[in-house]
């Protein structure tokens, strides 16, 4: 039984090397690729070297946290990560950095510019999908249990599935969250709560 298990498992990590025989292996800052395709190269990537008992960091798009989100509704949105940092122990290198994110609208098509920060790609990614979210009027959290409480004056507009909407947050709690708004978008920490970091 392992033997046929072993079999199946090659037969796919083939199927796998053909469908992405022509995608890049490596970091790559293009906006030719879906995320699809970066993170089936990726997983090629891992077939072709898990063979070696060290294998080196693939510094690769990957998925990033519960992604992708917001399929079914206006623009579903992809969160990909790459972990460029330095894995050279006392020794001069020319390593790029750390980790950096990007978010693609499938509905657009569109990448958002490379970001440090998770949240960076997230905002750049509602300024080009939702623009006027920096706007909205602020909602309340009194118990993060619940929902968030909308203002009576909420726009009907801003009502739709995937919406985001703004909440007055502070820190550590800052972190844009998919999903959380009561119309299944993200809820987007007000940005002037930042400004007071």
């Amino acid at each position: 039984m392992t033997e046929q298990l072993d079999i199946f498992a090659a037969l796919e990590a083939n199927e796998r090397a053909e469908r992405s025989a022509h995608l890049p292996r490596t970091f790559i800052a293009s906006d030719e690729y879906a995320p699809q395709e970066l993170a089936d190269a990726r997983t090629a990537w891992w077939d072709e070297h898990w063979h070696m008992k060290q294998p080196p960091a693939p510094r690769m798009w990957d998925h990033s946290i519960c992604q992708p989100f917001g399929s079914g509704t206006a623009h579903s949105v992809w969160v990909m990560a790459a972990d460029l940092g330095c894995r050279h122990f006392n020794t001069d290198c020319y390593c790029v950095g750390d980790r950096v994110y990007r978010a693609y609208c499938s509905d657009c098509q569109w990448w958002t510019p490379i970001a440090e920060h998770e949240d960076e790609a997230i905002r750049a990614y509602h300024d080009h999908c939702w623009p006027g979210w920096r706007s909205l009027p602020i909602c309340t959290h009194p118990n993060l249990e619940k929902p968030p409480k909308l203002p009576a004056d909420y726009p009907q507009e801003w009502q739709v599935p995937g919406a985001p909407i703004l909440t007055h947050r502070t820190w550590p709690g800052t972190r844009n969250v998919p999903g959380r708004s009561p119309f299944g978008g993200y809820d987007m920490t007000d940005p002037k709560c930042l400004e007071k970091k």
